[in-house]
């Protein structure tokens, strides 16, 4: 918890200092059902914070083979109007469904950075309880080390006792990422 703290403090920080676009690439796979609904909650109880006025936010939803997409793309919070619109449209596409796939959200969460078109630093945080069954480890790994080329921050955030965790270290290390385990998702 301490580390999650620290880190916390450490992001704010560099936040704070230069404009971002945040990317966060969700897991909606059918072993999320229990997690989801407070993964949403607390996406939308921290975009007020997350947020600066200059910075935009993205998510990218997955599950399956073929079942990703975007669910919004480099908006911004300017106003309270703008942060009830993303708050509503969390809550109505982030729904559990099928498998659990790394590989496309990955690709997806890069192409959406090459099309946003500004001098932001670019942060990706990707959320998983999942174990990859839709592709092979080395294409995962592959689409991994691409993603320094475009995002500063990078971090994996694992929650629970079934995800890959083997997999997912690999995924950290490939791509100079942080990896941040979570026992429950409350944590």
């Amino acid at each position: 918890m301490k580390e999650i703290k620290e880190f916390n403090r450490d992001i704010a920080t560099k936040l704070e200092k230069t404009p971002a676009n945040h990317v966060l690439v969700v897991d909606v796979s059918g072993s999320m059902y229990d997690s989801l609904p407070k993964m949403r909650q607390h996406i939308k109880n921290n975009f007020a914070m997350l947020v600066k006025p200059k910075d935009t936010v993205s998510i990218i939803y997955f599950s399956s083979k073929g079942q990703f997409g975007v669910v919004f793309e480099n908006e911004t919070i300017s106003n309270l109007k703008d942060l009830n619109f993303l708050q509503k449209t969390v809550d109505r596409f982030l729904k559990p469904m099928g498998l659990t796939g790394f590989k496309e959200p990955i690709q997806e969460a890069i192409d959406l950075v090459k099309r946003i078109n500004n001098d932001n630093v670019n942060n990706f945080i990707f959320m998983t309880d999942g174990y990859d069954n839709q592709w092979s480890e080395s294409d995962i790994l592959k689409t991994c080390e691409l993603l320094p080329s475009v995002f500063s921050e990078i971090t994996f955030i694992e929650y629970g006792w079934y995800c890959n965790r083997s997999l997912i270290e690999k995924m950290v290390e490939k791509s100079n990422a942080l990896h941040i385990f979570s026992e429950k998702y409350v944590d």
